[in-house]
C-alpha cells in the first residue's frame, strides 16, 4: 500500500482520497452559469447575493432620508397637540411597517428598525409622503396610502421589491 507523508503522521492513501473529497466541500456550491445580454458566458455566487442583496446600500442617504426628509415632512405637516397624539402614533406605526417590510409590533417591540430599511423602499415612502404634503391632504389619507402599500408589497415576492 502506497503511503503520503505527512508533517506529523503518514496517511494512507485512501484516507487522502477521503481528504481532498471534504476539500472539494468547501468550494463554491451555489455557482451559476448564465449568459448575459451580449452573450458573454457568466458565473455569479449565489451565496452571496443572498447575503449582500444589495450592495448599493448607503448610510448616508438612508440617514438623509429618514431624517431630513420622511421625519421632517411628518414633524411639520401632521396635526400638532395632545388630543392628535393617537392619530399620529398610528399613522407613524403604518409607515414603520412598510419601512420595516411588514414587522408590526408584538409586545411593544417591532423586531425591525425601519431606520435601517431598504434605501428603495425609504424612497417609496418618502415619494408617498412628499405627493401627501403637497396635496394637503389629511392624516387619514397619509394613514390609507401606507395601508395600501403595506397590502402591495406584502403580497409581492422579495426579489421584485429590490
Amino acid at each position: 500500500m502506497e503511503n503520503i507523508v505527512n508533517k506529523r503522521r503518514v496517511i494512507d492513501k485512501n484516507e487522502q482520497e477521503i481528504l481532498e473529497i471534504l476539500a472539494k466541500s468547501d468550494e463554491a456550491k451555489y455557482e451559476t452559469l448564465f449568459f448575459d445580454a451580449d452573450g458573454d458566458l457568466l458565473s455569479v455566487d449565489e451565496k452571496k447575493q443572498i447575503l449582500a442583496p444589495n450592495d448599493t446600500d448607503d448610510p448616508v442617504e438612508k440617514h438623509t432620508l429618514f431624517y431630513k426628509g420622511i421625519q421632517k415632512i411628518l414633524n411639520s405637516e401632521l396635526p400638532k397637540g395632545k388630543k392628535y397624539k393617537e392619530v399620529k402614533v398610528l399613522v407613524r406605526e403604518e409607515i414603520n411597517t412598510f419601512l420595516s417590510r411588514g414587522k408590526t409590533k408584538k409586545g411593544g417591540r417591532r423586531g425591525a428598525d425601519a431606520r435601517m430599511g431598504y434605501v428603495t423602499d425609504m424612497n417609496t415612502a418618502y415619494e408617498a409622503i412628499i405627493e401627501w404634503a403637497a396635496n394637503k391632504e389629511s392624516a387619514a389619507d397619509l394613514y390609507q396610502r401606507f395601508k395600501e402599500l403595506n397590502k402591495i408589497y406584502q403580497t409581492l415576492p422579495e426579489q421584485q421589491l429590490k
